[in-house]
């Protein structure tokens, strides 16, 4: 997975990504939480493991920050800390945290913690492809609604989108249908 590392400690940072990258993920630092939320946001981050205490914007912030975004891909986010205790824990996780992990990170317990997002991520992936699937009949293309309510197609997509429809008749149907319709519609007029 590639992982945005966010730690304003060098040495702490090299250890973290050393680890991270021993444990086969793809990582990229950063050394603040601003510039973390820029690489962030330029997108393909499958996890955000950051320290809660940096310069400027701090690790919650930053998780805040993710979490308001809403994108249809999901970032989970880890904070990792020296803070221990209930309390912190509830603060990350108010924050929009996925998972809090205490300093220093073990290699064992972060692959755990790693293994869940990547679960986590991959259902998040399957859930987006579900809700792509729209049921439309064969015969007059309706598409049936999450109440099972059948309704024209672009009544069902103006629902759930900004997207306007202006009707038209694409070549193929023009030669297959309209004119030889309209041809119909000539010979009739003229035998009457």
């Amino acid at each position: 997975m590639r992982v945005l590392l966010v730690e304003d400690e060098a040495l702490a940072r090299q250890r973290a990504g050393r680890l991270l990258e021993r444990l086969g993920h793809e990582v990229s630092t950063c050394e603040d939480g601003a510039s973390a939320f820029r690489a962030w946001e330029a997108g393909g981050f499958a996890v955000v493991l950051t320290d809660w205490q940096l310069p400027g914007m701090d690790g919650l912030q930053l998780c805040r920050s993710i979490r308001a975004e809403r994108r249809p891909a999901y970032t989970s986010v880890i904070v990792q800390t020296v803070r221990g205790g209930k309390e912190n824990f509830l603060a990350a996780m108010e924050a929009g945290a996925d998972d809090f992990l205490e300093k220093p990170l073990e290699a064992d317990t972060l692959a755990a913690r790693l293994g869940v997002a990547a679960r986590v991520r991959d259902l998040y992936e399957e859930l987006d492809r579900l809700r792509g699937l729209v049921p439309i009949c064969s015969y007059c293309k309706k598409v049936r609604s999450d109440s099972h309510y059948w309704q024209q197609v672009e009544a069902y997509i103006s629902a759930r989108s900004h997207a306007r429809f202006s009707h038209t008749i694409c070549p193929d149907c023009l030669e297959a249908h309209v004119k030889p319709e309209m041809e119909h519609l000539r010979r009739k007029g003229a035998r009457e």
